[in-house]
């Protein structure tokens, strides 16, 4: 039986991984750290103790692109074991962290990199110490942990992580179980929503953090979505009245054929899809169409699609009415990766802007509806700090380590 989640449960954890990811902006910048408003004790600076973590000793046998993108085992895959040993761990301090956080990151490093190379797949967490030797022990040997490192928050994420594969439930055993039971009940159900929904959001993302997306938002509400669903639902654009009374969109939408189904609006657009949250100032949203408009209903809520996974079943449409472009598609909902941004909480009352009779309680109902039928869901504020957090990691990895890199 699938777990059912609430809007709450979704905020609750991407509220703790933005909490995460602004923890670990820190490490690389106090004032990145000081300006997410979570980490002041680090302004102006510190004392830098991760540089010491990531410098290699050994000169790597190629460039870094590898490790930056192998998803199984790469960048990615160590951030995301890290957020899931912040979880076990539930650190206090930026200190208490960082050498777990190093650790959690660089621990798959020789894999994503020599995977290729006959024999250093099973042993590559013991060569690991070759590179980066300041790691937390139980790093080089968390292949086959020792008991005694069965409490280590390293290896209870590392298992954790295998959630990531979609039939993990097939041939995982009871050491991943034993590793949830390490969870307390909240973080227990939090983890399965992560995996369901909010890490296969991220990873789609920054799998394909270098193409074109398209987004359309949702204008009205009264639709339910099921894991069958198609995205958007037929006849579920909200048409301004300026718009519908214009002689010449008449003219458009009479003459045009449908080829899979109603027009749609949509924007074009890159990640990170600028910087979240309704206090960013309006140039920071310039060139960033997908996020324009933060109090309106199809910006809180709006569904991504590559141009890839979208031309095969999809059409682009020009109306020679508005700059902007129509589609047309027949696309799965799971198809879609999914972003909301600005629903208030503790004002769930409060209406969009436009169209007005929205309000942000109804826009979250669509929020647990879409979760709960299978998509990919996860908020914009942590795309945006997925977007910043790799990229300081990525910079970071490869100043610390220019001598090391192969020439």
């Amino acid at each position: 039986m699938k777990n059912k989640f609430s809007h709450k449960d979704n905020e609750e954890l991407n509220d703790k991984l933005s909490d995460f990811l602004k923890l670990i902006l820190s490490y690389f910048c106090g004032y990145c750290g000081a300006l997410t408003k979570k980490n002041n004790d680090n302004w102006p600076h510190h004392e830098g103790i991760v540089n010491g973590y990531i410098k290699s000793e050994k000169e790597f046998d190629s460039d870094l692109s590898p490790f930056f993108n192998d998803l199984g085992h790469g960048l990615f895959h160590g951030l995301m074991t890290s957020f899931c040993a912040y979880l076990v761990s539930s650190p206090e301090t930026r200190k208490s962290f960082e050498k777990a956080f190093s650790s959690c990151l660089l621990h798959d490093f020789v894999k994503s990199t020599k995977a290729h190379r006959r024999g250093w797949f099973d042993k590559h967490d013991k060569i690991l110490i070759k590179y980066f030797p300041r790691l937390l022990k139980e790093t080089y040997e968390h292949k086959n942990p020792a008991e005694k490192y069965s409490d280590s928050s390293l290896v209870i994420a590392d298992r954790l992580e295998l959630m990531r594969y979609r039939d993990y439930e097939f041939w995982t055993d009871q050491r991943l179980n034993l590793a949830l039971d390490k969870l307390s009940q909240e973080n227990r159900k939090l983890i399965r929503l992560f995996y369901a929904s909010v890490r296969p959001a991220l990873e789609k993302i920054y799998n394909k953090k270098d193409s074109l997306w398209i987004a359309h938002g949702i204008e009205k509400t009264q639709d339910k979505f099921n894991e069958n669903s198609l995205y958007p639902h037929p006849n579920s654009c909200f048409i301004p009245p300026p718009i519908q009374n214009n002689e010449s969109y008449k003219e458009w939408a009479a003459s045009e054929s449908v080829e899979y189904g109603e027009y749609y609006p949509i924007n074009h657009d890159r990640f990170p899809f600028s910087p979240a949250g309704k206090n960013e100032p309006s140039f920071g949203r310039l060139g960033f169409c997908s996020n324009h408009s933060h109090k309106f209903s199809w910006n809180k809520f709006k569904g991504l699609i590559t141009v890839e996974d979208f031309r095969s079943k999809g059409k682009i449409i020009e109306s020679y009415v508005r700059e902007h472009l129509y589609a047309t598609s027949n696309i799965s909902l799971k198809e879609w990766t999914f972003i909301y941004s600005n629903l208030d909480s503790e004002n769930s009352n409060a209406q969009a802007q436009y169209p007005p009779e929205i309000s942000n309680a109804q826009i979250t109902e669509v929020v647990e509806n879409v979760l709960n039928s299978g998509a990919r869901v996860v908020s914009h504020e942590n795309v945006y700090l997925l977007w910043v957090t790799t990229k300081l990691i990525s910079d970071r990895i490869i100043l610390m380590n220019l001598e090391n890199l192969k020439k």
